[in-house]
Parts: structure tokens; sequence; C-alpha cells
């Protein structure tokens, strides 16, 4: 059942890949980002009180686990995410990306280390693979890749300083940590969705006490009051990535951490046919990228097979 809602999880990242894509051309990711944080803290409640209806039984409070789903979102919705748009537009998305796919390798370590998770010799080749095809799949031109390229910033070349390195690796380390505290969480209280919602509202708030100003309220007001398109593809970006965010904790109850990441996280078996097949861009079809996916498919299927 974890890897099926993991695969539930790539599928609904996967889409709010191209989501963002068309969000991104009209709304930039200053005010985008506080829409789908918004976002994702509406439909959060929407499903935590569908969910509640249907069982129709009391609900069972965790004091302990709820601290730790609201340090999770921190963690991986404040710091992870937004660490990430911040190296994209340092480094670019090409770089940016490469370095978050160590994601998964840092929630191996640390579900290691910290959670007891034994991942046997097998399993873990099949993630050494992932790694690598979804890093060849970030090879990309500076104008592709699931964000546009920052401005009219020229494309980097060659070595980039480490001071910018460093907070895109910090960003991949914020979501592990972020993951980890939820496999911790989940383990005690079953809530998947409450624990979403509270992880998306720490994050909102942190967000907003830490960066959001009154000028930004006012442009996501007005963009909202004109019917922008932008606004409703960053809602719906939103409403993909806590759909996405739930699976993954729900996942994460009956399958190891770093499992559920690398399954998760295998974007490229979906965008890139979707790339060619159905929108024919074809701008991302190199060796790299075609290498890079067979490897993504070996490897998931492999995980799935074990």
């Amino acid at each position: 059942m974890g890897s099926l809602l993991a695969l539930l999880a790539l599928l609904l990242f996967s889409l709010s890949v191209f989501v963002v894509r068309a969000a991104s051309a009209r709304i930039g990711l200053q005010v985008g980002f506080l829409v789908a944080m918004g976002a994702n803290v509406a439909f959060g409640l929407l499903l935590f009180v569908g969910d509640w209806l249907i069982r129709g039984t009391a609900l069972r409070i965790d004091g302990q686990a709820l601290a730790l789903f609201a340090l999770a979102g921190v963690f991986a919705t404040y710091l992870g995410r937004l660490g990430f748009f911040r190296s994209v537009a340092t480094l670019g998305p090409s770089r940016a990306s490469a370095i978050q796919i160590t994601n998964p390798v840092f929630a191996a370590a640390l579900a290691w280390l910290l959670l007891g998770e034994a991942i046997d010799a097998p399993t873990a080749a099949f993630i050494a693979l992932v790694t690598v095809g979804l890093y060849l799949n970030t090879r990309t031109t500076p104008s592709s890749g699931p964000f546009p390229p920052p401005g009219n910033a020229p494309p980097r070349k060659g070595g980039v300083p480490i001071t910018l390195v460093w907070p895109a690796i910090l960003a991949a380390a914020a979501y592990a940590v972020g993951n980890i505290l939820r496999a911790h969480a989940i383990d005690a209280w079953s809530e998947p969705i409450l624990g979403g919602l509270v992880g998306a509202l720490a994050a909102l708030v942190a967000y907003a006490v830490l960066h959001v100003r009154l000028n930004q309220l006012r442009m996501v007001w007005d963009a909202a009051r004109d019917g922008t398109r932008g606004v409703f593809l960053w809602a719906l970006a939103g409403f993909l990535t806590i759909s996405a965010q739930v699976s993954v904790i729900a996942a994460m109850a009956s399958s190891p951490v770093a499992i559920v990441l690398v399954i998760s996280s295998a974007l490229p078996i979906v965008v890139v046919p979707v790339n060619l097949l159905v929108l024919r861009n074809v701008e991302q079809l190199r060796a790299s990228t075609v290498v890079g996916s067979m490897l993504v498919m070996v490897g998931v299927t492999g995980i799935l097979l074990r």
C-alpha cells in the first residue's frame, strides 16, 4: 500500500510541475508562492473535514506528534521549498534541481541514524540508480525545467561559488529532516491528513511572519479580484502539492522513508514522456535525459518489485 501511495504522490507532484510552469509565466514566485501555501492550508482543511465526517469517530489528539508535524512543515515546506526556489534564482533550474535530488539520500541516512530503518544492499543499489537517473534528467538548458529562469539572468557556465551551492544543499537537507519528522510522527499518530494540514499551516505562518509584506497581500487580492488565471493556477498547484504530501505521509506508515521518497521523487518517468509525446517539447531530449529516464524506471521498478 505504501508503494501505491508513493506512486500517487509521484503523479500529483508531476502534474504540479506543469501547473507551476504555466502559473509562473503569469504571476511571479514571490506572490505565487504565498497563494500556493494558502491553498495548501485551505484544501488541507477541506480534506480533513471530509475525512472526519466520513469516519464519524472521535479524533484522538497526540500533542507530541502534532508538534512534530508542525516542525516538519517548517523544515520541508518553508525552509526546503523556499530554499529550493531561491537556489533556482541563484544557480539556475538545472543545478538547483541536481542538488535537490539528494533529498532521498539525506533521508536514507537520517532514517538509518535516527529511526533505525535498515536498507538492504539491493534496495540501496536501486536507490542509487534512481538518484543518478534523476541527476541526469536535470542536466538541461537553463530555459528548460519546471521553473522559468530568473529574469534575464545569463546562464551560468562552469563552476559556481560554494557560497551559492551550500544554500541549495541545506534546502535538500531540510526536506529530508522534515520527512524524517513526519515519519516519526505518523508512527505514533496515524493522521496523515491532519498532519499534512498542521505542517502546511505552520509553514504558512512562518513564511507570513518572516517574509510577507502588505504590498504582497494587496497584489494577491488585486489579482484574485480581477480573476487572474495565474492565481487559479497557483492555487491548483497548492491543491496538488498538499494532496501529494498527504500521500507521502500516509505511505510512510507502511514503507521505509527513503523508499517512499525515491518513488515519489522520480518525476522524469512522468514528466519526460508527457513533455515529448503530449506537449511536443523536444528541448529536453538529450542523451543524458534518455539514459536518466531509463535508470529511474529500472530503479523504481526494482524497488516496487522487492
